[in-house]
């Protein structure tokens, strides 16, 4: 009998979230099973998304969960040395589910994902962060002031009764000295899907184009912001939107080339912006591959940009501080530390492209990109290759079912 792994997560499938996750690997080991939580973390976001998104995919070995009877049911079905892990975070909910799975014998595995590392040695002080907030006036700041206190008591509390896994996956050098800092034993080696997604995309041989991309993150109305409840979002839609089409038109005419949307996937079809542009749906890393320069705020998407080398823009929006103030933080690092143009854009939608000749736009510091591929997308050993996640739980399955 194969040995289950139950993967929790918030999402919907559709053709992203299929690649992203390897939603079809088989082996003979092990068998993936994905328990999407979503219904249950927010009923009304599962039911507009159900309602209105129609490129939703069905699989066997995904699925939603609509009760927490439900919940019970199946993790009451499950025998032991059947092994979890969490991919949406600690919550109530997700507690909750990792206790009782953990009381079924069941054994957590801890999988580090992509995370904005590079950030995380700034030395801009919290006490200035938040001073950045009163941009955005005195009653905002205070409401998201108490709000950021509500959500990190909440994030303190829930990390503290969290289950504690034994067994630690990693897919980048960073993870890798953050878990020996720690010193944890147990810790495995896997290739970042972020990899897996770009080697399958440069097996396809296509054909490069003159084209520029841009990664839509959908910051006026996200999928996060809806399921976590954050009501703090200042964006004007239409003078965003209005602004972004600006500078495309720009640079369209500077560098006589046309810039493509990658539309975020959660997006829904109705909540496109009218700007007489097209939105390219679930092909977003085959865009980035075959285009000559990438536009971007600040998505786990720009890592397949560093894979594949590509110039970059960086538009800073000041006006998604009111959101989460990391956006523009991360934003700057990641022109900061590639050495990239980047574009600034004030609270009141006003901006000026610096001047950049051709020469200069398509120019990369390699070193730069390769000192970020080697800390936080893959590893600095270049012997034994690590595989993919669920090949890699599979291969290494006997040391952590035996162990228990």
């Amino acid at each position: 009998m194969k040995t289950k792994v139950i993967v929790l997560l918030n999402q919907f499938l559709d053709a992203t979230n299929q690649d992203r996750f390897d939603v079809d690997f088989k082996d003979d080991k092990i068998e993936i099973i994905f328990w999407s939580l979503i219904k249950l973390e927010n009923t009304k976001v599962y039911n507009k998304y159900k309602k209105k998104k129609k490129d939703f995919i069905l699989r066997k070995n995904f699925v939603y969960i609509k009760s927490y009877t439900e919940l019970f049911y199946k993790i009451y079905r499950l025998n032991k040395n059947n092994l979890f892990l969490n991919f949406i975070g600690q919550s109530i909910l997700v507690n909750l589910a990792e206790y009782f799975l953990t009381m079924r014998g069941c054994i957590k595995l801890k999988v580090y994902k992509e995370e904005f590392y590079f950030t995380y040695d700034d030395k801009d002080k919290k006490v200035y962060q938040f001073k950045k907030i009163f941009e955005f006036g005195f009653l905002f700041a205070i409401k998201k002031f108490f709000h950021h206190f509500y959500k990190k008591i909440g994030l303190l509390l829930n990390n503290f009764i969290a289950i504690t896994p034994k067994y630690f996956f990693v897919s980048n050098e960073y993870q890798l000295k953050e878990c020996n800092a720690k010193r944890r034993k147990n810790v495995f080696k896997f290739q970042s899907m972020l990899i897996t997604q770009s080697k399958r995309i440069i097996k396809l041989k296509r054909k490069f184009t003159k084209n520029f991309v841009y990664i839509d993150q959908e910051f006026e109305n996200s999928f996060e912001s809806k399921v976590t409840r954050n009501k703090f979002n200042l964006i004007n839609r239409t003078k965003y939107w209005n602004c972004i089409n600006s500078i495309f038109d720009k640079i369209e005419k500077n560098y006589n080339s046309k810039i493509l949307i990658a539309a975020h996937f959660r997006r829904i079809k109705k909540s496109l912006p009218k700007i007489n542009r097209k939105f390219n749906f679930h092909n977003t890393v085959e865009l980035i591959y075959k285009s000559k320069l990438v536009i971007a705020h600040n998505s786990t998407a720009v890592f397949y940009a560093i894979i594949f080398n590509k110039p970059m823009i960086f538009l800073d929006f000041k006006i998604l501080d009111s959101i989460a103030l990391f956006n523009s933080k991360v934003t700057s690092g990641f022109s900061k530390y590639l050495g990239t143009s980047k574009i600034d854009i004030d609270i009141d939608y006003k901006y000026k492209i610096p001047y950049l000749n051709k020469f200069n736009l398509f120019k990369i510091k390699k070193k730069n990109y390769q000192k970020f591929y080697k800390n936080f997308i893959g590893f600095r050993s270049t012997s034994n290759k690590p595989k993919k996640l669920w090949l890699s739980i599979s291969n290494n399955l006997n040391k952590i079912t035996t162990r228990e």
